[in-house]
């Protein structure tokens, strides 16, 4: 699922006002903010990969661009990315083997993996 990192001094009413007119189509998309996890309850581990710093992110320029469209101003960067949800027996190796060679490209990218239960 694509995933938005979004850094500034702004309140969940706002977040939520970004997510619903610039991020997703409610009609057929849905979206989570952080502090809502209900939906991991069913995966075993969370990866999320980013652009390594450096690496140009047109996507998060254009959205950083639209938040300031929509009236939010707090916003000091954004940053975007995949977050993968995985389910089944699988060790942390086996993540990173997943890791490396079909989710992210070490080149460019960046990766975190958490185990959820």
């Amino acid at each position: 699922m694509p995933t938005y990192w979004i850094e500034g001094e702004i309140l969940r009413s706002e977040v939520e006002k970004i997510c619903k007119e610039l991020l997703v189509d409610e009609i057929i998309q849905e979206y989570w903010i952080n502090e809502d996890k209900e939906w991991k309850e069913e995966f075993n581990w969370v990866v999320e990969v980013n652009f390594k710093l450096g690496v140009t992110d047109p996507v998060a320029e254009s959205v950083k661009a639209g938040i300031e469209i929509i009236g939010i101003f707090n916003v000091k960067n954004v940053k975007t990315g995949v977050t993968y949800l995985l389910e089944g027996n699988l060790s942390e190796e086996d993540v990173k083997i997943i890791c490396n060679k079909c989710l992210a490209n070490p080149i460019i990218h960046n990766y975190k993996i958490a185990r959820i239960k």
